[in-house]
């Protein structure tokens, strides 16, 4: 895969503010040298998420998340690393380099950008074109004006297995491309056939505004699948893809409150009929990042899902997802059998507005749906051992009592009584939860491990004293610890190209998640080292943690030594060589402790 030269990632890193691109999620307020915000990656009620400009990091002191402005764009936007690269390389006017020629020198992610312009521009134009009347006439017949079908750019998908194919040029793009695009099924063969035919075409776009999936309707009335969606890709990602907020999410800033609906000519009715602070779920089940994007332009939401059975089911899914996310959920109610779409056609968008004005508060959707059921005890019963599962969730926990007590008074049931239902499952689940991918604290580190994870530390903060004396003494292999060796090999490699290096760029290189993590808590124990008054200290501690490591080497070689002379001792035999070679490692030790009391005294 082709690559984006080294100097090029650095000259990106040297010109994005990364305040500017974290401000741009979330509320920075600075605090003595760092800016201070809540985390954009976990739930909290006091900021522990910061920033160091002057370093290029982050670090959250909550959930331990951490990175550079790289790293944040990759997990907040769910992106790679090339695409955060070309983001930042686009927003601040940098011309993009490529290591490789030809055909590679294209990243994955920038041709499937490009087969999707294809694909769409390809779509609209058949949409228009005799082949596409039927589909043209479908969408008329659902009260869709051209100039809306132009605005969205909708299209169609002639039925042809190899329409949208046909117009490639396929020196550009490999198979491996376009079976990774979504748009094409690539035969175990090595055949590609259009995924998408006889459709029309509804395309999907991120919140950049670049086309990243379709949704197919089918026009064939014996067809089981009526809609098809794009697969994931490494350019879509669904569970955090929401139709239509590329074009509402302003309109959602201003109105501070955003209206779900569940399909895209749902999306498209209410949108244009003036109400623009609308989004459709697409694709998949609501979910907490649907919610969390959400989050990033209002809290207040209202679900306005189809009027029958499965849209309440769904807006009670949803609005227990946005509940856990500390939103503020309303429900809008409509008529039995009757959608968004529907709705504002018949009735026009005043009296859907009156319906979003008479949204009901969620807790009491999910409480006037147990208390007006007719139902046995032992049936409620059930339905409110449902909620409280839902309520035992919420990680807030001032919300968690809050939406129990509004609950439990709705419903006519003991606080007291649903509290106790609600802790006591809450402690089953604590019990059931694993503990994931668990990240490794510095506090549980002892001896030579310790002095591992202190010398790299010492490393970030004073680069220098590699050359000074640490190079002489330890090289990769005395680290034991796999993700301090790895990290010593990078700070090495850097400083022996360059004669320094940004420690910001260790977060380049795909961490796990656990292992990101680590990095970040590295980092900010060695931003303390700033408040040690004699830097000279620094130095001596260095000079400490090198003599535990070495010293921990000779000295499971003696016991080694020493077991193997007391075998042969009772053996009956004389051994020389073991004795020899004891005497030359102790040897080798005090030689050692002279020689570190030098670079202490500063003699070297």
């Amino acid at each position: 895969m082709p690559r984006i030269p080294q100097h090029v990632i650095d000259q990106i890193r040297a010109r994005a503010d990364i305040l500017e691109v974290i401000s741009e999620v979330v509320q920075l307020k600075k605090r003595g040298k760092n800016w201070f915000a809540l985390c954009p990656f976990h739930h909290e009620k006091t900021p522990s998420f910061s920033v160091n400009p002057e370093m290029g990091i982050y670090h959250c002191f909550g959930c331990g998340r951490g990175g550079n402005v790289f790293t944040f764009l990759m997990e907040y936007e769910k992106i790679d690393f090339i695409e955060a690269v070309e983001r930042l390389a686009e927003k601040y006017g940098i011309k993009l380099e490529y290591d490789e020629k030809g055909v590679g020198n294209r990243t994955d992610t920038s041709l499937l950008y490009e087969l999707h312009e294809i694909a769409l521009k390809y779509y609209t134009s058949k949409l228009f074109e005799p082949e596409g009347e039927k589909a043209l006439n479908y969408l008329k017949s659902r009260g869709l004006r051209e100039e809306t079908i132009k605005r969205f750019k909708i299209g169609y998908s002639p039925d042809k297995w190899d329409g949208l194919f046909n117009i490639l040029n396929l020196s550009k793009y490999s198979l491996n491309v376009l079976k990774k695009s979504g748009l094409f099924i690539v035969s175990e063969k090595g055949n590609c056939y259009d995924r998408f035919r006889d459709r029309v075409m509804f395309p999907i776009y991120n919140l950049n505004n670049r086309v990243v999936a379709f949704a197919g309707r089918s026009l064939k009335e014996d067809d089981n699948a009526k809609y098809m969606n794009s697969p994931e890709t490494d350019i879509y990602f669904k569970s955090a893809t929401l139709f239509g907020l590329n074009w509402s999410k302003d309109y959602i800033r201003k109105n501070q409150q955003a209206i779900i609906v569940e399909g895209y000519t749902d999306f498209m009715r209410v949108y244009e009929s003036g109400v623009r602070n609308v989004v459709a779920v697409s694709g998949t089940a609501f979910n907490e990042h649907h919610a969390r994007v959400l989050k990033r332009f209002a809290n207040s939401i209202v679900l306005s899902f189809d009027g029958d059975e499965a849209g309440r089911k769904a807006a009670e899914r949803a609005g227990y997802v946005l509940l856990k996310e500390e939103c503020e959920v309303k429900v809008a109610r409509l008529p039995d059998g009757s959608d968004p779409d529907d709705f504002v056609m018949k009735n026009g968008i005043e009296a859907y507005n009156k319906i979003i004005e008479e949204a009901i508060d969620f807790i009491d959707f999910i409480a006037d749906k147990i208390a007006g059921s007719k139902v046995s005890n032992v049936e409620k019963t059930k339905l409110i051992n449902e909620v409280a599962v839902e309520f035992a969730n919420i990680r807030n926990p001032v919300l968690k009592e809050m939406v129990s007590r509004q609950f439990a008074e709705r419903i006519g049931i003991e606080e007291s009584s649903f509290f106790n239902l609600i802790n006591r499952l809450k402690r089953k689940s604590a019990r059931l939860e694993s503990t994931g991918d668990k990240v490794i604290d510095f506090k549980e580190l002892k001896g030579r491990q310790k002095a591992e994870y202190e010398l790299i530390k010492i490393l970030l903060h004073s680069p220098h004293l590699y050359k000074d004396f640490v190079q002489e003494y330890i090289d990769q292999e005395r680290f034991t610890i796999e993700i301090l060796r790895k990290l010593f090999s990078l700070i090495v490699e850097k400083l022996e190209k360059e004669g320094d290096f940004n420690p910001s760029e260790l977060f380049d290189f795909g961490w796990m998640e656990s292992e990101n993590k680590f990095i970040s808590k590295l980092m900010q124990d060695a931003l303390d080292l700033e408040k040690i008054p004699d830097q000279e200290d620094i130095r001596t501690v260095a000079i400490d943690c090198i003599k535990r490591i070495i010293f921990d080497e000779y000295n499971e070689e003696i016991r080694l030594l020493r077991n193997k002379i007391k075998e042969k001792e009772l053996k009956g035999e004389l051994e020389t060589e073991y004795l020899k070679r004891l005497s030359q490692i102790q040897k080798e030790k005090r030689d050692l402790e002279v020689r570190l009391r030098s670079v202490v005294a500063g003699d070297r």
